[in-house]
């Protein structure tokens, strides 16, 4: 039960951590304003209006992307063997959540859903991790 809950948070927090990250980039972009954070229909996306500039769109693009894995990174380089899971979580989850950005990226729909059932494998992994170190050799044989 606990590493359920743990994972439905990291989610959510992870999902906070991306749009943030889009949210950071266009405030660093000159050419970029931040029009609104929707939260409607599926999962929620950052609309953003950059003024006709690739660098600018792909900038806030990778923004998104890239902020999630700097934490996790930051966690797994900072912290012990739980924060090393935890951080195998969030970079799962942040690829599994940037579909989208792949495709506004330029990839096709046959990468960004590769890109999207690899984050979900790494998610598995580490919940698959998580649940093995939380459990002892003594647990398995009671049950």
């Amino acid at each position: 039960m606990f590493i359920i809950i743990l994972t439905n948070f990291i989610f959510v927090g992870v999902l906070s951590i991306h749009e943030g990250g889009h949210f950071i980039a266009s405030k660093l972009s000159p050419n970029c304003g931040l029009e609104r954070i929707v939260y409607e229909g599926g999962l929620p996306h950052t609309e953003i209006l950059c003024a006709n500039s690739d660098v600018s769109t792909n900038l806030v693009i990778f923004g998104g992307i890239l902020l999630p894995l700097l934490v996790a990174l930051l966690m797994f380089f900072g912290g012990g063997t739980f924060m090393k899971e935890i951080s195998l979580l969030i970079i799962g989850f942040d690829i599994l959540i940037s579909y989208k950005d792949f495709i506004d990226l330029g990839f096709s729909q046959n990468v960004s859903t590769f890109f999207s059932i690899f984050g979900g494998a790494i998610v598995l992994l580490a919940i698959g991790i998580l649940a093995k170190s939380r459990t002892t050799e003594e647990e398995f044989i009671h049950l």
